[in-house]
């Protein structure tokens, strides 16, 4: 085989124009991303090989892009509000890179710090429970364009109520525009949110696995066939998907991928405040102080010892004694007072701050305990820190069992992972991705009651440590540093297995390089001794390839308890030999 080329002729889009074709060239490619195609467009897709015997035959397929985001629209014009309602007008929906399909009106509180966060969109009472300051009033036809709408009319919409307004709050209206093609729908909203961003032209990947491409670089006369092969693998892949709620076709849905920056990924989530270039920061400073737990000095009992270096300042362990006297173990975060940090470390902070505060408490999560504002610089953050991890405990019950595999009892063990999987659902209900879960980022407290931590401001650098979770991290975390709840869901299964091996490492016999290579083209951990085959599917859910069918954590949860009490069962036999657990196996 000389060359491959591929030729992609529009034949429907939404664009103004339906736009030229284009072609490819490949001398030896195992995948190919076909660049610069429109959003929402049907493409007639042809692919051939040159040889030294002239050109093979041409495997052709129709296949449509993914829809793109709409236009962003303005923002609502509000006619008039009395009470409990508000009257708005909505403005039409523009797209080239789709149909406009509807529109979704949201009411946003604007007493709230929390920015505008598509993904936390619930029903009112659904949002009410969650803490949310937003949330979605009416799903309405395209037929709405134009015409006005009544926030708080009592009715429902698509689905939703329409829930009286509160006369003492104010409301920023906000309209979404939805775009729908092929089963797939992308919303634009009269408000960003800070995480936006926009997709790049969309990308066309050929791929198929290894035995079929070697076919394709030895045989020539075979390469007709095989690249028909690679299409319908990938026409399969995406009905399996995409097709379950549309009619059959002929037509393929393509991805496409979004650009990221790996610098700017930050596992933490919670606290993405809205604010914009000349905002007044102390002004929303004044705000939160006004919410945070304030502790004099003299309760706040620093210990010589240094924990790591957090993202403001080093960490240190100490004590809070409490109201009643009890000395709480705590991590305390020593930075610069918020008006003496630089701008962009001050909106961080001030993020942080906001996300620990909105998480509340939970028994299975480590708590923001308070502030101390000491001398007119140092501020000084105040997180929970029981003393042990879980790793540590694991450990330990290796070698203070007596004729037993392990010194915790496996109804407790399973237990145990009940309630981290109770504390994620938290976690996840508040949109906080963890990104960093593993046994070293859950600490434990008397009696065998786990607390998830390491995140947000509870997050420090262990000093002269660099940590690497890389063998925690699910396929699509790897390839764009992009964290989500059911990549957490991954990280948990993971943490699964290291309970029941009592604390071995992940792929411990390959170098962290090979695991994310090796993961990202299939492979899973092996089934721990002593874990029943029920127990060991419902891991293997956790690491399903496509993130979208994982469990929620509250699945987890409801799922492990109803595989009791015999989901696990650990069987002792004289010179019981424990998986392997490498000290260095998460630092880089």
């Amino acid at each position: 085989m000389l060359q491959l080329q591929v030729r992609a002729s529009p034949v429907q889009t939404y664009g103004p124009l339906l736009g030229p074709s284009q072609e490819w060239k490949y001398t030896s490619a195992r995948q190919a991303g076909l660049l610069g195609l429109h959003p929402g467009t049907l493409y007639n897709v042809s692919v051939w090989a040159d040889t030294s015997e002239g050109p093979s035959e041409t495997t052709s397929i129709v296949v449509w892009t993914e829809v793109g985001e709409p236009d962003l629209p303005p923002t609502v014009q509000v006619l008039s509000r009395d009470g409990t309602q508000m009257v708005v007008q909505l403005s039409p929906g523009t797209s080239s890179k789709g149909p406009i399909t509807g529109y979704r009106m949201i009411a946003f509180e604007r007493s709230s710090l929390m920015a505008f966060s598509p993904e936390r969109l619930a029903g009112h009472r659904e949002a009410a429970e969650a803490g949310t300051p937003f949330y979605v009033a009416a799903e309405l036809g395209p037929e709405w364009e134009n015409k006005t709408f009544v926030f708080g009319d009592g009715r429902s919409y698509g689905g939703f109520l329409n829930a009286p307004l509160s006369p003492s709050e104010e409301y920023l209206p906000i309209q979404g525009v939805a775009s729908s093609l092929n089963g797939i729908t992308k919303y634009a909203y009269s408000v960003e949110s800070p995480s936006t961003e926009r997709i790049q032209p969309p990308v066309i990947v050929m791929d198929e696995r290894s035995q079929v491409l070697s076919s394709w670089l030895s045989a020539a006369t075979a390469l007709g066939a095989c690249l028909l092969l690679a299409f319908i693998v990938a026409y399969v892949f995406a009905r399996r998907h995409y097709s379950r709620r549309r009619r059959r076709t002929e037509e393929l849905m393509l991805r496409s991928h979004p650009s990221l920056d790996l610098d700017d990924v930050t596992p933490f989530s919670a606290g993405s405040l809205q604010l914009g270039e000349g905002a007044d920061l102390g002004a929303f400073y004044n705000q939160l102080r006004s919410m945070l737990p304030m502790v004099s000095r003299s309760r706040l009992l620093l210990s010589d010892t240094t924990l790591g270096q957090g993202r403001f300042g080093p960490v240190r362990a100490g004590h809070l004694v409490t109201d009643d006297s009890r000395k709480v173990p705590v991590s305390v975060q020593r930075c610069p007072a918020e008006w003496t940090l630089p701008d962009h470390e001050r909106r961080s902070l001030l993020a942080d701050i906001e996300g620990m505060l909105r998480l509340g408490s939970h028994p299975n999560v480590v708590q923001f305990m308070g502030a101390c504002e000491e001398e007119p610089e140092l501020l000084q953050l105040a997180v929970e820190q029981p003393s042990s991890s879980l790793r540590g405990l694991l450990l330990t019950s290796r070698h203070s069992a007596e004729g037993r595999v392990s010194a915790i009892p496996e109804e407790r063990l399973v237990d145990l992972l009940v309630s981290l999987a109770a504390g994620m659902h938290h976690l996840s209900s508040r949109g906080v991705q963890h990104g960093q879960l593993s046994t070293r980022s859950v600490t434990m407290v008397e009696p065998l009651v786990p607390k998830i931590s390491y995140f947000g401001l509870a997050r420090y650098s262990p000093l002269g440590k660099k940590l690497d979770f890389t063998r925690w991290l699910a396929p699509e975390t790897l390839r764009t540093g992009n964290h989500t709840e059911k990549s957490d869901v991954w990280s948990f299964a993971v943490l699964m297995w290291e309970a029941f091996t009592l604390g071995g490492s992940p792929y411990v016999d390959l170098s962290t390089s090979e695991v994310a290579d090796r993961v990202t083209r299939g492979l899973r951990l092996k089934r721990p001794r002593g874990v029943s085959i029920p127990l060991y599917r419902l891991m293997q859910q956790c690491w399903h390839q496509q993130a979208r069918d994982r469990p929620s954590f509250q699945e987890l949860q409801c799922s492990l308890q109803a595989l009791q009490p015999d989901a696990l069962q650990f069987t002792y036999t004289a010179g019981y030999v424990y998986d392997k657990f490498n000290p260095l196996a998460d630092e880089a």
